[in-house]
């Protein structure tokens, strides 16, 4: 444990070698005592300062019939006052493109704040004068870094041109991953075995932050049970081996392995990197599980596919409900950016357009349930559903078992 108030330091440089290639860090920690929900737990960054523009008021209209401007003198324009507040005396002739020149980057008074401004010229229409803008901006400075911040109720990983946050609990057994992966070149950051955020990363970010990595702070007390550093991405398989070990003891690591053993086992027929329905239902006893036969995957709100045959499966493997010659589309506009991973889905088990027949639902017998399917015995039936699911968020990544 490190106590608030102290901190210690691990001298690797997790940023030596090009993170581009495949990086990733594991660490397993508790914040406790915490007086500051930004309390620092661990870092491995740069910290820099970026400058930015407030571009709320970009442009004060200046002229109406005014070709020189004279130094000190306030203009007023639009309920706004401009002062030229350079050191120079005399006048600016607007009509003159070097004497417009000699104004570039110099500083006004806005509204009795001191901004950088520079004089635009917009041609007139044939046979008339430009019109002159004065065309100011304020800069702000911020802090920020490259690098990763963990602490201790989130953490953030950034680049040069990305940046990444995920939110977790104080006072909680965390464990956080830090991924890039080369191909597809991925940021990812995971949490308890589940990707919790990510986002692409172009060919020529910039990955870096300090020669070392610093654990602790002054507001909280921080418990690192594990540090793993790994200078490769590492693959499906390598994620899951590490999930298992990692548990907090014995008991879980068995149940851990237990609720993920989901594959199809060994057939000629089958990949066995998909998950067996079946398997997963009974691996898994409180999760509902939906399987759909489908001819293709529903594009959009108004593609509505059929016939599609569906189960729902729960504990023992076996069907619980059944229905053939169902209609399935996506939910909404939104569930139509992540499609491919698992869009909400509109299910019609009534559907009869363009001459489809549906069975309507059968119970496990395959027994007909006339009135639709209720969810508890006690529940109106019903012969229409939406399924959302999970990974129906803005990331798009979160639809891992844990």
């Amino acid at each position: 444990m490190v106590k608030a108030g102290s901190s210690m330091t691990i001298p690797y440089n997790i940023w030596a070698r090009n993170a581009a290639t495949g990086k990733h860090l594991k660490v397993i920690f508790k914040a406790t005592n915490c007086r500051d929900y930004d309390a620092q737990v661990l870092s491995c960054k740069t910290d820099k300062q970026i400058v930015s523009v407030d571009k709320a008021v970009e442009y004060l209209f200046l002229t109406e019939n005014v070709t020189t401007l004279t130094y000190s003198d306030s203009y007023q324009r639009n309920g706004y006052s401009l002062t030229l507040a350079n050191p120079q005396t005399g006048s600016l002739d607007l009509t003159n493109a070097e004497s417009r020149k000699l104004f570039q980057d110099k500083y006004v008074i806005f509204d009795n704040e001191m901004y950088q401004c520079n004089l635009v010229a917009i041609p007139g229409e044939e046979g008339e004068e430009p019109t002159y803008y004065a065309a100011w901006h304020k800069t702000f400075v911020e802090d920020s870094f490259n690098g990763l911040l963990m602490r201790a109720q989130n953490a953030t990983f950034k680049t040069e041109g990305r940046t990444l946050d995920t939110q977790y609990y104080e006072d909680s057994y965390i464990e956080f991953e830090m991924e890039v992966t080369a191909n597809p070149r991925y940021m990812k950051l995971w949490i308890d075995g589940i990707p919790c955020a990510y986002t692409k990363y172009s060919n020529n970010e910039i990955f870096s932050g300090a020669n070392a990595i610093t654990i602790g702070s002054n507001e909280c007390d921080v418990c690192i049970y594990l540090i793993k550093i790994y200078e490769k991405e590492l693959s499906l398989d390598d994620h899951m081996s590490n999930f298992y070990i990692d548990a907090s003891n014995a008991s879980e690591m068995v149940s851990r392995f237990k609720r993920n053993d989901i594959l199809y086992l060994t057939n000629s027929n089958t990949n066995m990197n998909d998950i067996d329905p079946a398997r997963l239902a009974k691996a898994n006893p409180d999760c509902l599980v939906h399987v759909y036969e489908i001819p293709r995957m529903t594009k959009t709100k108004r593609d509505e596919v059929y016939p599609c045959q569906y189960q729902q499966l729960k504990g023992s493997g076996v069907a619980q409900y059944s229905a053939n010659n169902v209609m399935i589309k996506v939910q909404g506009t939104s569930s139509e950016k992540y499609v491919v991973s698992a869009a909400n889905i509109d299910t019609d088990f009534v559907y009869t357009k363009n001459n489809n027949v549906p069975s309507g639902w059968k119970d496990s017998e395959g027994n007909v349930l006339p009135n639709g399917w209720s969810m508890d015995g006690q529940a109106i039936p019903i012969n229409y559903a939406c399924t959302k699911v999970n990974v129906a968020s803005c990331e798009n990544a979160n639809n891992a078992l844990n």
